[in-house]
């Protein structure tokens, strides 16, 4: 949902005449003695308003100042109107409501936007203020009842929820907390845009990401708050694994599956083992470094291995060797000394496969290692480091060479040091 930017409290398409002073003010040419003009004229950027109401309080008022504008079809599309003998006075509230529908159809009192500005009212001229209407949103108390009883909850790795409605623009994807024991999965859905009916989709899978269970539920969305139970339906046996995907359109979450979308809503949240960072669901590899080399010089043409060791919980301690995982990725990389390759994107990076001899022992036992040959072509002094993923390359974990490896964050002071003649 967009702003509504730069709505104007000046003179447009006027009941009351103006004109125009000396020193380029508004003069309200019928305007009572002591008294002057509120007129407003409103860009209507969003189709979805039908209806806009402004109201004019405070100030000398004892009343506040209620009606609707007229809305003009354009183009441009705009609302329109004006208060005028307003007591001239300091510290008047301009307050604009905009709604979905016209009064006596469905939604007719649901405000969608709204914006608020303070104007000072001179003796006879007309008023000015800029205003921002900004989106409504409400947050729902949610829960998913699950089947009593049923043995496929066992199973259930994670729950999500998709919301769906008018002036919903993208499809946000949010996750709950299960609870096994309690047979439901609980969870606080924020920033929905405000809407008489609003479509929750749920969805539980298992960790292949195989359906399980799913339920549908409609509900208002207020800005006050809801509470809204869904129950669950056992879909097993399962008709097949499912890629789940999220599809961020313009404006807002293009290039974003969680976080903020731009004007105060949410473009999703991430699985309980994740976090959202720059949009993107973050899952941190329990620990890796890179093992070697720390200090080479070699000619160009040459070909190095290099090897970096990584530990992640349920994946590499399943043996004393390499535990092959389609989840964990792993990529050697080089990069301008002193640089982080994080952010860099003058790195460049090798696939890198597991080290066939290796056999984990001591403090190694539960850690695999990886290798790559490179060769080394241009000159120059470059620092070398690893990154793994655990969730097949969405994301990265960056590992210098220092002796806690990821444990403390990634250092070019301690990454390899590669001098190419």
């Amino acid at each position: 949902m967009d702003h509504l930017k730069k709505v104007f409290v000046i003179a447009a398409l006027l009941t009351v005449p103006i004109v125009w002073g000396c020193g380029g003010e508004q003069v309200c040419v019928d305007c009572a003695p002591g008294t002057g003009l509120v007129s407003i004229e409103l860009g209507l950027t969003s189709v979805d308003i039908l209806r806009v109401s402004a109201e004019v309080s405070g100030g000398e008022l004892e009343t506040p100042l209620v009606k609707d504008l007229t809305i003009n079809a354009g183009p441009p599309r705009t609302a329109t109107g004006s208060f005028a003998d307003v007591p001239a006075g300091t510290g008047y509230s301009v307050k604009l409501s905009a709604f979905p529908a016209v009064v006596g159809q469905a939604e007719d009192t649901v405000v969608i936007y709204r914006g608020v500005a303070t104007v000072d009212v001179e003796d006879g001229l007309a008023a000015n203020a800029d205003i921002t209407l900004n989106p409504v949103y409400g947050n729902v108390d949610f829960a998913a009842t699950f089947p009593t009883g049923d043995a496929d909850i066992a199973d259930v790795d994670y729950v999500q929820v998709t919301v769906t409605g008018n002036r919903i623009t993208h499809d946000p994807i949010f996750y709950l907390t299960l609870n096994v024991a309690g047979e439901v999965a609980t969870g606080t859905i924020e920033n929905i845009p405000v809407g008489a009916t609003r479509t929750f989709t749920v969805a539980a899978f298992d960790a292949a990401n195989v359906m399980l269970f799913e339920g549908t539920g409609a509900h208002a969305v207020t800005e006050v708050g809801d509470t809204v139970t869904v129950p669950l339906a056992n879909v097993s046996p399962p008709a097949g694994s499912i890629d789940i995907t999220a599809t961020f359109c313009e404006p807002d979450c293009s290039i974003a599956e969680c976080g903020n979308d731009g004007c105060g809503g949410s473009c999703g949240g991430c699985k309980s083992d994740a976090t959202c960072v720059a949009g993107i669901c973050n899952v941190p590899v329990n620990w890796c470094r890179y093992q070697f080399p720390t200090i080479v010089t070699a000619t160009s043409g040459d070909t190095l291995a290099f090897y970096g060791r990584v530990y992640h919980a349920g994946i590499t301690d399943q043996s004393t060797g390499v535990d092959v995982s389609p989840l964990l990725k792993a990529q050697v990389g080089l990069g301008p000394d002193g640089t982080q390759p994080a952010s860099s994107t003058t790195w460049n990076w090798y696939n890198a496969s597991a080290n066939a001899g290796w056999v984990g022992t001591g403090g190694d036992a539960n850690n695999d290692e990886y290798q790559a040959s490179v060769q080394l072509n241009i000159p120059g002094t470059y620092d070398a480091a690893y990154r793994f993923s655990v969730d097949g390359g969405h994301s990265w974990t960056y590992c210098d060479g220092g002796d806690e490896g990821s444990s403390n964050g990634y250092t070019p002071a301690t990454a390899g040091d590669i001098t190419v003649n």
